[in-house]
């Protein structure tokens, strides 16, 4: 069963005091800018490590469905802003035989790679290789230090 990572940033609560102070717009664009691109380097990491257990010689590829998106309810809930890193049409519940909330997993730009799990995770008769959490492991310091550096652009930019 997937496993969720969490990365609380507490290093930078000076930073994160002082866009508090410029008002929730300002503060929740500033944060979602800078975990995006911060979230981007365990994507593009993501990618990498995946196109060399990926088979070439389908037509699907996993390495174009992963994206980072913002949970904006999880966002709610925890009152800040929760950037995902993930694979389109990852939501496949094989226990009821389909998928659930997707349409067509062929239109996404990889295709369809409901079974990037199977890699992930492993099953009885494949050993895991996985790509996702160590994308996120490998780099959580450089995720740390890229949102303090587009934390402080965003304040030098507002205070312009």
């Amino acid at each position: 069963m997937p496993t969720a990572f969490e990365v609380d940033l507490k290093g930078l609560d000076k930073i994160v005091k002082k866009l508090r102070e410029l008002g929730p717009k300002v503060e929740r664009s500033a944060l979602r800018r800078a975990s995006r691109k911060a979230m981007n380097i365990v994507r593009d990491a993501a990618r990498a490590k995946v196109k060399t257990a990926d088979d070439p010689a389908t037509a699907e590829n996993i390495a174009k469905n992963i994206v980072v998106q913002e949970s904006s309810r999880r966002s709610k809930t925890v009152g800040g802003v929760v950037m995902r890193v993930g694979v389109l049409g990852g939501a496949r519940d094989t226990n009821l035989g389909g998928l659930v909330g997707v349409k067509n997993l062929k239109d996404n730009p990889g295709g369809d790679t409901w079974y990037w799990r199977f890699l992930e995770f492993g099953t009885e008769q494949q050993a895991a290789q996985p790509f996702m959490r160590p994308a996120l492991e490998e780099n959580t310091d450089n995720v740390t230090d890229t949102m303090a550096v587009e934390l402080n652009k965003a304040l030098d930019k507002l205070a312009q």
